[in-house]
């Protein structure tokens, strides 16, 4: 199992279906009221089950980018930076 190095780290559950079905699942992350402007910097590996592997990021409900798998099994981090201004945020994957 391969992980990044950081501050935090956050593992999806095992969402793999033997009917292939989509499943979901969603983390959210909030900032203090007295978090200074700056960037999130977060480092994904999005994919390991094509064509299910679809991660999506919103800041304060408002869609940010979307990371997908490119090949099966895929096992390279991407990284996402994130401008945030100032004060308390909401941060859903």
């Amino acid at each position: 199992e391969r992980v990044q190095s950081g501050k935090f780290s956050i593992r999806s559950p095992d969402l793999e279906s033997e009917e292939l079905t989509p499943r979901d699942s969603n983390v959210t992350f909030t900032t203090r009221d007295d978090f200074p402007a700056g960037t999130l910097v977060l480092n994904i590996l999005a994919g390991t089950r094509m064509p299910f592997d679809d991660l999506q990021y919103f800041v304060d409900g408002v869609y940010r980018g979307r990371l997908q798998a490119e090949n099966e099994g895929e096992t390279d981090f991407k990284r996402v930076i994130i401008g945030m201004a100032p004060g308390r945020h909401e941060i859903e994957f």
